[in-house]
């Protein structure tokens, strides 16, 4: 993920992008609450009077069951397209397939929450975002020189990658995150 984020940086469209923090690189594959959705979690009550520490205390609550099994849960995933800011795995084969969606399934009714990832985000991975739309036909077509040197590099050195104990994520800000043990 890194050699892909040099790719970026060295790029001339580089200064359109932030870079996500190595450390933070994740798969987020059921984005369970942000500050917007927290009265979900507490029905009748508003998102303004719930704390994001409280929100979290009862997922993990909730979650608790499902995480015990995080041990034995495993995801082979293979590369399957990339962009400027994103990698967008696939699972191995039918059997992967249907683990990540009983996996999905378990969460959402352990937690009895949505998943925020839409079925485009399931199995991506961040390493940048766009601050500035990449405008003007020479940054277009950097854009695209860019994106087919990331897809060339990734389908030689991607493989197969082994996704296994899946672990609650709490994000604070972007760069400081904290795993719970799972």
């Amino acid at each position: 993920m890194e050699r892909v984020q040099k790719l970026l940086a060295a790029s001339p469209i580089a200064p359109f992008y932030g870079f996500v923090e190595p450390s933070s690189f994740c798969l987020n594959a059921y984005r369970l609450i942000d500050s917007l959705r927290k009265s979900e979690l507490f029905p009748g009550h508003t998102s303004d009077d719930l704390d994001m520490s409280a929100c979290h205390a009862e997922i993990r609550n909730r979650l608790g069951p499902v995480l015990e099994s995080a041990p034995w849960t495993y995801f082979p995933l293979k590369f399957d397209r990339a962009d400027c800011t994103a990698i967008t795995l696939a699972p191995l084969g039918a059997g992967c397939s249907k683990a990540v969606s009983e996996w999905l399934r378990a969460v959402q009714k352990a937690t009895q929450l949505r998943n925020g990832a839409t079925s485009r985000e399931l199995l991506t991975l961040t390493f940048a975002f766009q601050v500035f739309p990449v405008e003007g036909e020479n940054a277009q077509q950097a854009r695209r020189d860019v994106v087919r040197e990331i897809t060339s590099l990734l389908e030689k050195e991607w493989g197969i990658m082994d996704f296994h104990g899946p672990r609650l994520v709490n994000w604070r800000t972007h760069t400081e995150y904290e795993i719970e043990a799972s």
